[in-house]
């Protein structure tokens, strides 16, 4: 084997979540590691692991006496004592909770590596798949735990772990965690420039390493300007504006009576009652279908189908949305607001960037726009990914890197 890796998680392989780990993990770039994934939660459900993974369950499964632990080590910690000093400051109440909740999470997972530090001392790496507060726990390990002194400790840095300000979060002992921390990858260009912004004195160590998804296999289907089949594929959050979709498209449904508007969302999430509040009345000319949490396969496979034309996402804040380059892949011309590192997998040519700000006129223009171009764009939109965000190629040099750095 050419090393060992231990991979930390938020829930998977539980749950439905964090389904581009699920693609890393299948690629072959990572036959020739040992992984262990740790995750930190579990959810229902729960998906198979590829032959050279194995499941770390002790921090999910931790004792009532290490987590009471780790509490009680949160509020006499000197991270705790020192948020006040933070630069930004917490201001709200849920920043609070964020600074303590941020601190026990570290302190959980020192605990637990530390009381099954026979299994952890034989990493060679310590990779953690979010810039968040996983880190902290990282950084007390190898501060502390002698047999990981020397292990390196990285991290990939996506959406809500880089712009963390900007939605409402706060992330406690940001500066001690990432000066233990040997690089810190971004999934878009656009996130590392930030991240060199936010924190100057570790721009050295934060770099872009794009991920991707499986290139699809070789269809075609044509577009038929008298309908519109629609998709998008998200959480159904304030964030990812869902709602605003629905009501962008019943307005152009209802100027375009003539033409069938058929819109799919994949996803499911806090705001899902409003959305269906929004799509109970519609114009005659249009069709709803809310799937709900659905198997990444199963959205694929309708894709391969040619099921649908145009992509749409109106998100207010991402890192590089993994649901575009998979829509992408198929030949589904994306309209999105350009928002974090959108705009690194969409081009002039392969789809339409619409404004953080959008209104109607705007979204109106850019399907319009679609629809004469679609079958440039269409064969555009899976070249470029192919080309950028093909997960053979990005995961084979992701762990090129992984290999220079653990040898």
């Amino acid at each position: 084997m050419a090393g060992t890796i231990f991979l930390f998680t938020d829930y998977y392989p539980y749950g439905a979540e964090e389904t581009f780990i699920d693609i890393e993990l299948k690629s072959s770039a990572v036959e020739h590691y040992d992984i262990y994934v740790v995750p930190f939660r579990k959810r229902n459900g729960i998906r198979p692991l590829p032959a050279s993974a194995t499941l770390v369950e002790d921090v999910a499964e931790a004792s009532f006496f290490t987590r009471m632990k780790a509490m009680m080590k949160t509020f006499f910690s000197r991270h705790l004592l020192m948020v006040p000093f933070e630069k930004p400051r917490p201001r709200t109440l849920r920043h609070w909770k964020n600074a303590v909740g941020g601190i026990y999470r570290g302190y959980l997972l020192y605990y637990c590596i530390k009381k099954n530090h026979h299994l952890y001392s034989d990493a060679d790496l310590l990779y953690s798949y979010w810039c968040d507060n996983t880190l902290i726990g990282l950084a007390l390990a190898t501060d502390e735990i002698e047999s990981l002194a020397d292990t390196p400790v990285i991290c990939r840095a996506h959406g809500f772990d880089i712009y963390g300000s900007e939605r409402g979060l706060f992330f406690p002992a940001r500066e001690y965690a990432l000066s233990r921390t040997d690089n810190i990858l971004s999934v878009s260009r656009a996130g590392a420039q930030y991240m060199r912004e936010l924190y100057p004195r570790f721009s050295h160590k934060i770099s872009t390493m794009y991920i991707g998804v499986e290139d699809a296999p070789h269809t075609t289907h044509l577009f038929s300007p008298q309908e519109l089949r629609i998709v998008s594929c998200s959480n159904v959050i304030p964030l990812k504006r869902t709602t605003l979709i629905a009501s962008f498209l019943k307005r152009y449904a209802a100027e375009h009576p003539d033409v069938p508007v058929h819109w799919t969302h994949f996803g499911d999430g806090e705001s899902m009652n409003l959305l269906k509040k929004e799509t109970s009345s519609l114009p005659p000319s249009m069709t709803v279908t809310l799937r709900g949490r659905t198997l990444n396969s199963r959205i694929l496979n309708e894709y391969a189908l040619g099921a649908y034309d145009i992509f749409i996402s109106l998100s207010s804040s991402e890192g590089i949305p993994v649901s575009v380059m998979e829509a992408m892949a198929y030949g589904i011309v994306p309209l999105c607001t350009d928002a974090g590192g959108t705009r690194e997998a969409i081009t002039n040519d392969t789809g339409v960037l619409l404004p953080l700000d959008v209104n109607y006129d705007d979204f109106s223009r850019g399907i319009d726009h679609i629809k004469e171009h679609w079958q440039e764009m269409s064969v555009n939109a899976v070249k470029r990914q192919r080309a950028n965000f093909s997960l053979q190629s990005n995961f084979a040099a992701f762990y090129r890197f992984v290999a220079r750095l653990i040898h």
